[in-house]
């Protein structure tokens, strides 16, 4: 048998529409006006620049290619075990779902016995209160995170804040980028990659790995794939993926 090319998409079985943006950040001119930050700290707490210039020797943030917003608690051995970086307050009132997207880089290290943590959370009174939507997990890259918002959908004074909490002892640190609040559209799957034995292209009977985000408004409980090895395939595979999440299909 003559080897193939594969070819491969993957889509939603029901259709898609465009979402729509509530508010975005790249924070590449600096922190705006309209966001504001507490800190204990004695260096500012969160600072803007590129990955290079808010660094240090134990905390090395790779670039990103553009600033981003990072707290680093290596090179100042000091508090900073309440670091909140604060977006302005959205109005959701008209929104019916609602997706909070931000590429995040936090170790989650441990060091002489503390261990640093970080946290999303979300307030609806102006910042007075907080409620964690979210505990980050550590992932020595930068990764991209998601996270449901839908029940604040419907509500008009909503901030969101990235906590950092070196526990009181000499940690690391935490970055973040390309903030993005957004109501999705109903249907929206994206295929992150695919995985295939190179050297079983000729079999009958191959074994195919997909990675699938879920960035629409509902649950997807199945993915079609197309490929193409000198003739058009088309298969369904069942899956459950959650709002914002990705999994393997």
């Amino acid at each position: 048998m003559k080897k193939g090319i594969l070819m491969l998409t993957a889509a939603m079985l029901a259709g898609s529409s465009f979402s729509q943006t509530i508010l975005e950040e790249t924070f590449n001119s600096g922190l705006p006006g309209t966001w504001t930050q507490t800190t204990l700290s004695t260096d500012g707490g969160w600072n803007n620049g590129t990955g290079t210039a808010l660094s240090s020797a134990s905390f090395p943030i790779p670039n990103t290619g553009s600033n981003i917003m990072a707290t680093n608690d290596d090179d100042c051995n000091c508090n900073k075990s309440a670091d909140r970086l604060i977006s302005p307050a959205m109005d959701l009132s008209s929104a019916t779902t609602v997706v909070l997207t931000t590429n995040i880089f936090f170790a989650g290290g441990t060091y002489q016995g503390a261990t640093e943590t970080a946290r999303i959370e979300v307030s609806t009174d102006g910042g007075t209160t907080w409620t964690n939507v979210q505990t980050l997990t550590g992932v020595a890259a930068w990764t991209s995170t998601s996270v449901n918002l839908t029940a604040y959908a419907g509500m008009n004074n909503v901030k969101v804040s990235y906590l950092y909490n070196d526990a009181s002892g000499w940690l690391f640190g935490m970055g973040i980028d390309d903030f993005k609040v957004f109501q999705p559209s109903p249907n929206d799957a994206v295929l992150l990659s695919s995985t295939l034995n190179r050297y079983s292209l000729t079999s009958t009977n191959n074994t195919l790995g997909l990675e699938v985000k879920n960035n629409g408004a509902n649950p997807i409980t199945s993915v079609t794939v197309d490929w193409n090895d000198g003739s058009a395939h088309s298969s369904v595979i069942p899956c459950n993926i959650a709002v914002g999440a990705t999994a393997t299909a």
